[in-house]
């Protein structure tokens, strides 16, 4: 598990909005964990 920063965490989520924008097959979650934030990465293979 990687912890990350809040600054962090919300450069994932503005990345994930480009993502999604984008429509790439590219899912980032980040969710508050252990007092930093969790994150998981899934890719989708056509």
């Amino acid at each position: 598990m990687v912890i990350l920063t809040e600054r962090a965490a919300e450069a994932v989520r503005r990345f994930q909005e480009d993502q999604d924008r984008a429509g790439a097959g590219l899912r980032v979650t980040v969710t508050k964990a252990n007092g930093g934030y969790d994150y998981s990465l899934d890719i989708e293979d056509e």
